[in-house]
């Protein structure tokens, strides 16, 4: 099992010493990985149950690489949506040719209408957009002679240098738990990130499911990846917790107290079901608590 460290809430790093402290803290305790969300702006009525503070991911995943030695970068998750795809596609493979190799891309369609409305994008047309997004980069990161005509993006006779350090392109985690999710899994993915939406009975039902949808696709279920995250000494947002997703009702926050036993436990059982990442997202009103939640649970679980 690895783990990884969520940075949300970034209201709790209100400059670059204490983003710095806190990744350079996850590489030395040997967490693999730092996740970094992303919403661009927040409507104002919302800021009840989402956060106000988002650093933009691409900038600061290229900061915090920089600055690493071994910790993986994964956005979780990059909207896709409000991206052209080429721009989406050319920053990515320049994150991981400079970070050699680092980077996850952890991907969503959006949910926060509002926000589709600012950056000038259907919010009824953000699956299809998606999909050709996706599509699209794929095209870029693999393709001798890149070529790809769609509804949105359309390119021909191009070069796309320097190429992705990791063959064929950084692995594309989808982010999410309905068909949607499953489907574009199959189809474009390389791993599945349910972020912290449980109960976990869903997510190991869902990824008995998605197995058995790759297999029927002639995909070897073993080249996959299954992760989720959990919060750590309770939740890392009280008044937010999962009230910002719209099927926030039908799901069970995957949140812990300070005490390794449960952890434990629902480790070796995400361990016994396949799962082969973790992400904690820590407690801390700034970011020396946060980094005193990382050593307490490198102490408590990931060195037993």
């Amino acid at each position: 099992m690895k783990f990884g460290m969520s940075l949300y809430p970034f209201a709790r790093y209100p400059d670059a010493k204490s983003v710095l402290e806190v990744a350079r803290v996850a590489d030395d305790l040997g967490y693999e990985t730092i996740t970094i969300g992303e919403h661009v702006l927040v409507p104002r009525p919302q800021v009840a149950t989402l956060p106000a503070a988002w650093y933009d991911p691409l900038t600061l995943g290229g900061f915090i690489a920089g600055a690493t030695r071994r910790l993986r970068i994964l956005f979780s998750v990059l909207v896709i949506p409000y991206y052209h795809p080429v721009r989406l596609a050319k920053a990515i493979a320049t994150l991981d040719v400079l970070s050699a190799g680092r980077v996850t891309v952890g991907i969503g369609s959006g949910w926060l209408q509002k926000e589709f409305d600012f950056m000038g994008v259907p919010f009824e047309e953000r699956g299809p957009r998606t999909d050709e997004c996706l599509r699209a980069m794929i095209e870029l990161w693999t393709a001798e002679t890149p070529s790809f005509k769609g509804r949105w993006v359309q390119f021909d006779d191009v070069v796309f240098d320097p190429p992705c350090f990791t063959k064929p392109h950084p692995p594309i985690w989808i982010g999410g738990f309905g068909q949607a999710a499953m489907r574009r899994a199959v189809e474009l993915g390389d791993g599945l990130y349910p972020a912290t939406m449980g109960p976990m009975s869903r997510i190991v039902e869902n990824m008995e499911k998605l197995r058995g949808l790759l297999k029927a696709a002639g995909r070897d279920p073993a080249g996959f990846a299954f992760s989720h995250g959990i919060d750590y000494g309770g939740t890392t947002e009280s008044k937010y917790a999962s009230q910002s997703t719209p099927m926030a009702g039908q799901l069970k926050h995957l949140a812990f107290g300070f005490d390794p036993g449960p952890i434990l436990e629902h480790v070796a059982e995400a361990e016994r079901a396949g799962t082969q990442a973790i992400m904690v997202r820590f407690p801390g009103r700034d970011h020396r608590e946060v980094i005193q939640a990382m050593e307490r649970f490198h102490r408590d679980i990931m060195s037993p």
